[in-house]
């Protein structure tokens, strides 16, 4: 008896990179048993790129046929030479053995196929020769055993050898022959050798599909732990698609990223890969490919066969394709790196007419104007008519978006494509706003653009309007008036619009460019006069400020400004006039209504990442929390615009502003040597001509007169206030040079004149309580005698405290219980001292604190400061944390923002701590809390 003959090998367990494909195993050993028992087969494994064929084939060849078995291997490539995937079939030790003839005459063959040049019948005629000897061949080997013949990636091979194998089939269905042949996807119906496929009676088909969950977690619990297996395995399957190629990627990123926090990261690896897809699918796959990564969301198979010049049919095949194997879900990439990957490795020639192409085809499709302009600023091209307008729609479309960089680019275009002069200078002027909006400093490249489109007529009113702004910022004031003159010459006049510009320039000089009052107010005098009716919030804004500065506060101005606030959204043409209605509250010494406006536009700039804008909020906040004492946020916010200010192109008159508040914190904190640097920085004097030159002038006597030099202190204040009268902006609320002034007078011996002027400001603050008239009494007290300082310091104690200036505060109670100890008041002189040191500690004024320490040592120890030390324990603990802050001089609201809660609940907690602490006001919470507070501070 025969023995059995043995085609497969014994079982080995097969690793993971075979998960899910135990059916076709399956199949594959079927195949091999029915050979051993004599009948030949033919199987096709069909399936995507990179879904598994070859290793499917590989492990079929190495660990399940027979090492005894003659085993034929091939693996076809695109554009190979005649007959050489029939040269690596015949590259085997058992055909030199037993039919080296073959090998001798295929050999020949090929060199023969190169000298006939395309001869189809010399070819055919050779072809026949190889096929007849082929056949003879097989069949020699067929006797000695079974022959198993495999060809991967058979789509690719060469004419010449399909047709041999074509044939080898036909001859051999009764023969003890297997033939296992690969291809990417389905050979084509019109393929002879599919058609012989098709027709052996032992022929299988065997499609290998993308990986399920299940499947994607088997090799990932291969490499990964169980739980990490499981955790990844929704997130893997999303991104690989289940193509095994671009699992195993995502597993070489996944080592490599060591930051990746237990998260996939998509890296080079996974890119690759994809491009190998690419590569392998089809030579249509790299065009749709890049197609697909140019129109990104716009992508649809219209578009995307217009893009790559195909038709539409043989696009949707590839997409459909390429979505079998994991590489797209729907039009669009599983992961956007492989989308960036792509454009990146392009040339920029095809770049560029690729996404030239597609603005065209875009606009074409009825597309909105961004992703239309997203292509063109891409293609860096605006050569069609429509560009420009397009380009122009899609920057406002987009600064509304709050995607001010790209809007920043479309106009960048326009500007270098714009044909028209008169509406480039417009395109300028928005430009310049935008650039404004991301750098503060970045718009002023453009005002010798918009000078010279200026001159020209090229501008409009409101355009004009902001070029004449932005020369005066940035201290170009020639070219400003002459800008104003060139407005006032232009016909037209009489219009609504005309009046309302003239009147915001004439209203802007006078708020902060005050030393042009004259000159502006010659040029504009045949501006029609504005209606209060018209509402305009850039007029609103620049009229409540000027109003505030020059004419002092009313109801009627202070609801203007907060009607702009209100109405007015934050962007490019408003940021400037919510700047000055916030300003109006700031200098009407409402801080309590402008923190709240002013944190909110901060919070929005950064929200909507505009530093320009930033930039202008943080100066107003550095301003405000200056004059409110808070020195720690008034130097960050001063040094964040500072820097901005300070950047090439010069940051515009606004860094004498920031100086002051600068050198105003450093000299209160007793950083007397920063404070000395920032006094010696060199500033143009186009700022000192300025409402901030006001403001820097101040701070800077303060310097000198806190350093011991009096006469440099006062000769500041004395040019301030010369300044301040000369534009009739002289209030305490702007800039309080008297007070300062009678000070440095006192220091000078010069009491008489230091009381003529204090007694000057308190007439000009009035009787009603505010922060200017609590500055005022304190100087007023230090002119006076003994016996009415501390009626006088304690109505400035009351006055500073109602408007939250917590820094002059600690210094009018630092005064208040040097009075009180002079009195032989030491009870009350310790606790207002203590008071004093606790709020001045808040405000990080060490110097100030420094000198508190030495005069609590004067006034002594205050008795019976125990039992409400007790009593501070029956506070429950939310009472005690608002205790604690109105001890030390915040407000109500201010309590109520800090801690997020109501006005309401904060009223509630003081009631019920007054009763349990047995107090009359807040001044006495400092003693009473004492133990709480000095371990706080």
């Amino acid at each position: 008896m025969e023995p059995e003959l043995k085609l497969v090998k014994p079982h080995e367990p097969h690793t993971s990179s075979l998960a899910e494909r135990a059916t076709e195993l399956a199949a594959l050993e079927s195949v091999l048993t029915t050979c051993a028992q004599g009948r030949g087969s033919a199987v096709l494994i069909t399936g995507s790129v990179a879904t598994g064929k070859t290793e499917l084939m590989n492990h079929f060849v190495e660990h399940m046929v027979a090492d005894d078995v003659v085993t034929l291997t091939a693996a076809a490539a695109p554009h190979a030479l005649p007959f050489a995937v029939l040269r690596q079939l015949l590259d085997n030790a058992a055909v030199r053995d037993r039919a080296v003839e073959i090998v001798e005459l295929v050999n020949d063959a090929v060199e023969w196929a190169m000298t006939l040049d395309g001869d189809a019948d010399e070819m055919r005629r050779l072809s026949t020769r190889v096929m007849a000897a082929v056949r003879t061949a097989v069949a020699k080997l067929t006797r000695g055993g079974p022959v198993v013949v495999v060809v991967d990636d058979v789509q690719d091979a060469d004419a010449a050898s399909l047709l041999c194998l074509t044939d080898l089939v036909r001859a051999t269905y009764q023969e003890r022959v297997v033939f296992v042949f690969a291809a990417q996807h389905q050979l084509s119906p019109n393929s002879a050798l599919f058609g012989e496929l098709l027709r052996h009676p032992r022929y299988q088909r065997l499609w290998l599909r993308a990986l399920s969950l299940g499947g994607v977690q088997e090799v990932l619990t291969a490499n990964l732990s169980g739980s990490v297996a499981r955790r990844l395995a929704g997130p893997a399957t999303a991104i690989s698609g289940g193509n095994p190629l671009l699992l195993r990627a995502l597993l070489v990123d996944y080592g490599v990223a060591a930051n990746s926090g237990g998260r996939l990261m998509v890296g080079r690896s996974y890119c690759d890969a994809v491009a190998n897809c690419l590569r392998r699918s089809d030579e249509l796959a790299g065009p749709v490919g890049r197609g697909i990564a140019v129109l990104g969301e716009e992508t649809s198979i219209a578009l995307l066969a217009d893009l790559v010049d195909e038709d539409a049919e043989r696009v949707a095949a590839i997409v459909e394709l390429l979505g079998d194997a994991g590489v797209l879900d729907g039009l669009a990439f599983r992961h956007e790196t492989v989308a960036a990957t792509l454009l990146n490795t392009m040339d920029n020639t095809e770049f560029e007419d690729l996404h030239y192409r597609a603005a065209q085809l875009l606009l074409d499709a009825g597309a909105q104007a961004i992703p239309v302009a997203e292509h063109l600023v891409a293609a860096r091209r605006g050569d069609y008519p429509w560009s420009v307008g397009v380009l122009i729609e899609a920057a406002e479309l987009a600064s509304a978006g709050d995607r001010v960089g790209f809007a920043t680019q479309c106009l960048q275009l326009a500007v270098n494509c714009c044909p028209d002069e008169r509406r480039r200078g417009k395109i300028v002027t928005m430009l310049a706003g935008m650039e404004w909006q991301v750098n503060p400093t970045a718009g002023v490249r453009h005002l010798d653009k918009l000078v010279a489109a200026m001159r020209a007529g090229e501008l409009a009113e409101r355009d004009a309007t902001e070029l004449v702004h932005n020369l005066l910022w940035h201290g170009r004031t020639d070219d400003a008036l002459h800008m104003i003159e060139v407005m006032a010459a232009e016909a037209g006049a009489t219009s609504l619009r005309t009046a309302i510009e003239r009147r915001i320039i004439a209203l802007t000089v006078a708020a902060s460019f005050p030393s042009l009052n004259q000159q502006v107010r010659t040029s504009l005098l045949a501006a029609p006069a504005v209606s209060g009716a018209v509402a305009e919030p850039r007029l609103q804004a620049a009229s409540a400020l000027a109003t505030v500065l020059t004419r002092g506060v009313d109801d009627e101005t202070l609801a203007d400004a907060e009607q702009v606030l209100q109405s007015t959204r934050l962007n490019a043409t408003t940021v400037v006039p919510l700047k000055s209605a916030v300003l109006a509250l700031v200098y009407a010494d409402r801080l309590d209504k402008a923190v709240p406006w002013c944190d909110t536009l901060l919070k929005e700039a950064q929200d909507r990442r505009a530093p320009g804008w930033h930039t202008r909020m943080s100066e107003v906040r550095a301003i405000i929390a200056v004059r409110q004492g808070d020195l720690p946020l008034a130097v960050r916010c001063a040094k964040a615009a500072f820097a901005a200010y300070s950047a090439p192109y010069g940051g515009g008159v606004g860094i004498g502003s920031m100086l002051a508040v600068l050198i105003s914190a450093a000299t209160s904190m007793g950083h007397m040597s920063e404070a000395a640097e920032y006094v010696a920085r060199p500033l143009a004097q186009s700022v000192l001509k300025t409402r901030h030159g006001l403001h820097y002038l101040h701070a800077r006597g303060r310097f000198h007169l806190e350093s011991g030099h009096a006469r440099a202190a006062l000769a500041d204040f004395l040019a301030c206030g010369d300044l301040i009268r000369q534009w009739n902006m002289d209030r305490p609320t702007v800039v309080p040079w008297r007070s300062s002034a009678a000070l440095a007078l006192l220091e000078l011996g010069h009491t008489t004149q230091a009381r003529a002027l204090v007694d000057k400001e308190l007439a000009i603050a009035g009787e009603v309580s505010s922060r200017a008239r609590g500055k005022a009494l304190r100087v007023k007290a230090a002119v006076s005698e003994l016996e009415l300082k501390p009626a006088l310091l304690q109505l400035a104690v009351d006055d500073l405290e109602a408007a939250g200036d917590r820094l002059s505060m600690a210094y009018a109670l630092a005064e208040l219980s040097t009075a009180q100890g002079a009195l032989g008041e030491h009870d009350k002189a310790w606790t207002t001292v203590r008071r004093a040191w606790l709020i001045a500690k808040s405000c990080q004024a060490e110097a100030l604190c420094q000198h508190l320490m030495k005069q609590s040592n004067v006034v002594g120890p205050i008795a019976g400061a125990t039992p409400r030390a007790e009593s501070a324990q029956t506070l429950s603990r939310a009472e005690r944390r608002v205790a604690k802050l109105a001890a030390i001089g915040y407000t109500n609201r201010e309590i109520a923002a800090r801690l997020y809660i109501t006005v309401s609940t904060v009223e509630q907690h003081l009631t019920r701590v007054y009763r349990k602490l047995n107090v009359n006001r807040r001044s006495e919470l400092s003693v009473s809390l004492q133990v709480d507070i000095a371990t706080s501070a």
